[in-house]
């Protein structure tokens, strides 16, 4: 088992780590871990931009109707890998030239109970730094 903790999200509790460690454990249908959180958008309701034409991210129907022009309330609902934490193992991940394998378990990281930050841009860094300064 190899459990992945980017360095991008350096803050985080080791009962959620070791919860998920014992969640893997306990899995043998599964081949790796990874951790979600709900998305704010819906990838449904997101465009591509081709010249000056916008071009649907996802040309999906929902009960016949065109998925970017419903409701989000009746899209379904969609989530989002986060840098929380990943566990996967080597001999049905890597050893198979995947970083998943065939069986992910979901591992949701509920943003209202659980806080972290992913520092991807330098934007985030500041953020991060200000928030400290605020203390």
């Amino acid at each position: 088992m190899i459990v992945h903790l980017r360095a991008t999200s350096p803050f985080r509790k080791v009962k959620i780590i070791n919860k998920a460690i014992n969640i893997i454990k306990k899995n043998n249908n599964v081949s790796s871990l990874r951790s979600f959180q709900k998305t704010p958008y819906s990838p449904f309701k997101m465009w591509k931009r081709k010249n000056n034409l916008a071009i649907p991210f996802l040309k999906k129907k929902i009960n016949g109707k065109e998925a970017h022009s419903l409701g989000r309330q009746i899209l379904p609902e969609t989530f989002c890998h986060t840098p929380y934490v990943d566990i996967i193992k080597p001999n049905l991940t890597i050893k198979k030239g995947t970083m998943v394998g065939k069986n992910t378990y979901f591992f949701l990281i509920d943003k209202k109970n659980v806080s972290f930050i992913d520092i991807d841009t330098e934007d985030d860094l500041k953020r991060l730094r200000n928030s400290y300064k605020k203390k």
